[in-house]
């Protein structure tokens, strides 16, 4: 019986350490820079990952204005051909609207 105890708790270690060693991985491999464009009423891609520390372009590629804003930054208008850098130092999960388009979204995700 105590050797039954030993082996799920060796187990169960073994497998919380598999599962941050697959978390450190991915973030590593993530990238530190990413474009997103805003076209056809939307962002493409509509979700992207970067590493923290990274930037997302913004390039708008539509006639008509557009913005990109979250709960951390605000581009301001983007008229057609203008871009937006904006740097990401915290990780997590960012949303991003256009605030004269609701219906367009994007989510950055920051590891």
């Amino acid at each position: 019986m105590k050797t039954l105890f030993s082996l799920i708790i060796i187990s169960a270690l073994l497998l919380a350490a598999c599962n941050q060693t697959v978390e450190q991985s991915s973030a590593v491999d993530a990238p530190m820079e990413a474009t997103v464009e805003l076209k056809n009423a939307g962002f493409v891609p509509n979700t992207v990952t970067i590493k923290r520390g990274g930037t997302v372009t913004f390039v708008n590629k539509d006639s008509t204005t557009h913005t990109a804003t979250s709960d951390v930054f605000n581009s301001g208008d983007l008229e057609k051909g203008d871009t937006f850098d904006q740097t990401f130092t915290k990780t997590g999960n960012v949303n991003v609207k256009c605030n004269y388009h609701p219906s367009m979204s994007l989510k950055i995700i920051v590891k």
